[in-house]
């Protein structure tokens, strides 16, 4: 007997199953994956570690800073960069733009669009901890709001984003609906979410409040997200794309 038809024997008797990882380097909506300098984990690292001595809110709230630098390890920095080059490549001019970031976690997304891109209005919008006691000092040139975005909000954005967040909620097609109520009539959406087919986080806990899970609840391919999308987002054009770290990135950008 094979060691691999030993494997999925012995998998099997669990009731277990070998996910197999796709492979993409031949799809031409592939992106391969790059990594954030050493250096630059170090330095949020360090900050981080600032922060966590300096704030006794921190000890309070239950952020110690293991907890931090194991959150933002040099592969999550590394997937939100690569993320922010995929939008930045997409638009054609950020200049002069108001920027929103829903889920915007402890503000590095911006922090990586303010060190790319001049006169902006950023604002970042996440109910956590880790917005109100680190966003701020993360990306000082941003705004940040502690709440979740409603469609009570008005804010008539330019540029709306949401990094690994649709994954989690109870009903995405209606946080993008709120996404929509808070963009202009030209305004263009960006997407990460984790490939549904190598993506296997369990739900974890329910959030009433939030109407979303800790872990993951929605799992798309490539073509299901871009289903999901054009039934939500008429009159644009929608363009979904497969990165190297196992993420799926997607522009909804307004027709001409």
């Amino acid at each position: 007997m094979g060691i691999s038809v030993l494997i999925v024997n012995i998998l099997d008797s669990f009731d277990l199953k070998l996910i197999r990882k796709p492979d993409y380097r031949n799809d031409t909506r592939f992106l391969p994956r790059s990594f954030v300098d050493v250096s630059e984990v170090r330095e949020l690292h360090r900050l981080l570690k600032r922060l966590c001595n300096n704030h006794k809110d921190y000890s309070v709230s239950g952020l110690s800073f293991q907890e931090l630098r194991s959150y933002m390890s040099r592969r999550r920095m590394s997937r939100q960069k690569d993320f922010v080059s995929f939008v930045l490549s997409s638009q054609d001019s950020f200049s002069g733009k108001k920027v929103l970031d829903v889920g915007c976690g402890m503000g590095y997304l911006l922090k990586l669009i303010d060190h790319q891109i001049s006169d902006l209005n950023l604002i970042g919008f996440d109910p956590s901890l880790k917005t109100k006691l680190i966003a701020p000092d993360v990306c000082p040139n941003a705004e940040f709001k502690n709440f979740p975005l409603s469609n009570e909000s008005s804010e008539n954005a330019d540029i709306i984003i949401a990094a690994q967040v649709l994954e989690h909620l109870e009903n995405p097609a209606n946080f993008c609906q709120i996404l929509k109520d808070n963009a202009n009539s030209r305004a263009s959406y960006y997407f990460s979410v984790p490939d549904g087919r190598i993506d296997s986080q369990p739900a974890g806990y329910f959030s009433g409040i939030n109407k979303s899970y800790t872990g993951h609840v929605n799992f798309w391919s490539a073509e299901s997200f871009t289903t999901l999308l054009e039934s939500i987002f008429e009159n644009h054009n929608i363009d979904v794309r497969i990165s190297g770290w196992g993420d799926l990135f997607a522009s909804i950008l307004p027709r001409s």
